[in-house]
């Protein structure tokens, strides 16, 4: 996907409509939880002038809403879902029609707004060719670019940005602390922005508006997108989901730190025998809050034929506790999966005369992972089969025993509340 418009359309230098519609088409993407884009900016080839921007493609990078499509199927799903920024710079900036054959008005770089004078400074841009601005009338904005710095700031004036921010009015990102980062999550979607970043992002703003009351921040993979109540400023920034999983990461191995100094004296009690729903109900609230958990659900009641599945889940599968050195050699550590879910419950230890084709499983039901929670635990023989078909790099494989699920327990206090008739914490 790409923007470049022609003279044929806009008479004069057109790096700030390249860079704003480039910028409306990702956000107006992210916000629609279709996918994450990287913008990649092409410089004018007839000059030598590195801050004016020739055309910006759009990568989609994270599969989104579209992601069980298939290829074609996919692109032409993309292209539909594109097409409503259309309808969006309509609303917000008032455009005409493209079949109007007369010409938009030209953009001229003066005069200058008070605030470029902080933007400049706050950058420490110390030549006029670091940057472009330009001033137009239809559509009606003010727009700065440094593609050297990797800054947008965009005056688009209090009713453009209040009908913009209308728009986006659905977009409500779960948020996290992680890490020196702030992290994103919608239904099918993840980014993360270093907190640096952010506190960058503000400043311009502030140096534009004077105050930065109600932002709303959109991230995705290349950039994240403040908007305020006339303007709205983007930084490059890698924010997408390679970040956000580091950042996890990082969290997740400072939360497990902390859990064990604050907690490693609790144990668990559980009733005997396990009532299975119920269990099962335990185990789905734990995967619900799992890192990289997009979406899973429970297949039918526990009592009823499952076809080999309990769960079928779409995963981000993180690496911690789920890599061993060795075993996933060639395969991509952060990858988007169909995974799916068995719950076992044997007094002697779960076996692998309980789960005897695992493999022929796995491809009838499409999917690439296998998560097996075994109470209170496996057999060391299953052991050694489940780790040989993960070596085998066709699947991603991994199994919780009674270990596994009290550690989850101590991260989420609240579910030992709630199922207190399968477990009890105890405290000395």
């Amino acid at each position: 996907m790409s923007v470049r418009t022609t003279s044929w359309e806009w008479d004069g230098e057109r790096t700030d409509l390249h860079d704003v519609f480039s910028l409306l088409w990702g956000m107006n993407l992210r916000v629609r939880d279709v996918t994450s884009v990287g913008l990649l900016t092409e410089l004018n080839p007839a000059i030598d002038i590195d801050s004016e921007v020739y055309a910006r493609l759009l990568v989609p990078l994270q599969a989104g809403t579209l992601s069980a499509l298939e290829s074609k199927e996919y692109f032409k799903a993309l292209g539909r879902e594109s097409f409503a920024v259309h309808d969006l710079a309509q609303a917000v900036l008032g455009l005409m029609p493209l079949e109007d054959p007369s010409r938009a008005a030209g953009a001229t770089y003066k005069p200058e707004p008070r605030w470029m004078s902080a933007v400049k400074r706050n950058l420490r841009l110390p030549d006029w060719r670091e940057y472009e601005f330009r001033r137009r009338t239809a559509p009606d904005w003010r727009a700065f670019t440094s593609t050297r710095r990797g800054v947008s700031v965009v005056e688009l004036g209090r009713r453009k940005m209040d009908v913009l921010r209308d728009a986006f009015s659905s977009y409500r990102p779960r948020t996290a602390d992680a890490a020196d980062h702030l992290a994103f999550r919608t239904d099918a979607l993840v980014n993360a922005v270093p907190n640096a970043t952010m506190r960058r992002a503000f400043r311009l703003l502030a140096a534009v508006e004077g105050e930065t009351r109600g932002p709303v921040t959109i991230p995705f993979e290349s950039h994240v997108v403040v908007l305020g109540r006339k303007t709205f400023v983007a930084l490059r920034q890698p924010c997408g989901a390679g970040v956000f999983e580091q950042s996890r990461t990082v969290a997740e191995t400072e939360r497990v730190a902390r859990d064990d100094v604050f907690l490693r004296t609790e144990t668990y009690t559980w009733r005997t025998p396990l009532d299975p729903s119920r269990f099962e109900e335990l185990v789905g609230e734990i995967l619900e809050r799992e890192p990289g958990m997009h979406f899973i659900r429970q297949i039918g009641a526990t009592n009823e034929p499952d076809d080999g599945r309990d769960f079928m889940a779409e995963w981000t599968v993180p690496p911690s506790g789920a890599v061993v050195e060795g075993v996933t050699d060639g395969m991509p550590l952060m990858q988007r999966r169909h995974v799916l879910v068995q719950v076992k419950i044997r007094g002697r230890g779960v076996s692998k005369q309980d789960m005897p084709d695992i493999r022929d499983t796995l491809e009838h039901h499409r999917c690439s992972g296998l998560m097996l929670v075994a109470f209170p635990n496996i057999t060391a023989q299953f052991a050694n089969r489940l780790l040989a078909l993960r070596r085998s790099g066709r699947f991603w494989i991994d199994w919780w025993q009674r270990g596994q699920i009290e550690q989850r327990l101590r991260q989420h206090p609240d579910i030992v509340r709630r199922f207190a008739d399968l477990v009890t914490v105890n405290r000395p």
